[in-house]
């Protein structure tokens, strides 16, 4: 059965420089926990999301009930 994830990714962007090329970084939020991560470049981005991927999700499966279409009950 296939789960959603939700993130929230704030991403800094460090132009390059005369010590190395262009870095990504930033903060990645797991919206369901809370849990707040930095990261300095893609690679531990990916280690973040693939280590959260592993522990349980609050998150409804998508097989859960959902609203009708045009089903508007007051």
């Amino acid at each position: 059965m296939a789960e959603f994830r939700y993130y929230m990714l704030r991403v800094r962007r460090e132009p390059d420089t005369a010590t190395g090329p262009e870095v990504l970084g930033g903060v990645v939020e797991q919206l369901g926990s809370g849990e707040k991560h930095g990261f300095a470049n893609a690679q531990e981005l990916l280690h973040l999301l693939g280590t959260w991927a592993e522990s349980a999700s609050n998150m409804s499966p998508v097989d859960a009930p959902r609203n009708e279409a045009g089903s508007n009950e007051q």
